[in-house]
């Protein structure tokens, strides 16, 4: 069966049209490419956990005394508790030899005391009793589920 020249125009017409589309669409898809390859080096991924802990600490104290000229922490103290500094750090010994300054807390996290002092007011909590080492307690939907290691539940 042959074409006829009408039918034969059309053909390479429609030809015509697909490849001249699909030229479009590859250099379309090439530039997009060409753009997310070269944008690679230009982000960078990046995270510490060092950074991530350093986010953590908003408990600020800092020496009055000279240690706040020295380096490498100019006389601050950050902590991710409320924990002042004291004799139970394994450097006050020789910071008090050496320095012999205060701490006063200078950073805390935003509206720190206001929720201190609403979660102590709050009606229903119950105080935190010292447990024996051989007893253990689970709160389920506010039921207390405890028994007696060595005994009887």
């Amino acid at each position: 069966m042959e074409l006829s020249s009408n039918q034969e125009r059309v053909k390479c017409t429609v030809l015509k049209m697909y490849q001249q589309c699909y030229l479009q669409f590859l250099t379309s898809f090439f530039l997009h490419l060409e753009w997310f390859v070269t944008s690679l080096f230009f982000f960078q991924i990046y995270h510490s956990f060092h950074d991530e802990v350093d986010e953590y600490r908003q408990h600020w104290w800092r020496c009055d005394g000279p240690c706040q000229n020295r380096r490498p922490y100019y006389g601050y103290v950050k902590r991710a508790m409320n924990r002042a500094p004291s004799a139970q750090d394994p450097w006050w010994h020789e910071h008090q030899q050496t320095c012999g300054g205060t701490y006063t807390k200078v950073k805390e996290p935003e509206n720190y005391k206001t929720k201190k002092a609403k979660a102590e007011g709050t009606p229903g909590k119950v105080s935190k009793a010292p447990k024996d080492k051989g007893t253990w307690s689970l709160w389920v939907n506010g039921w207390v589920w405890s028994k007696n290691v060595f005994g009887k539940m």
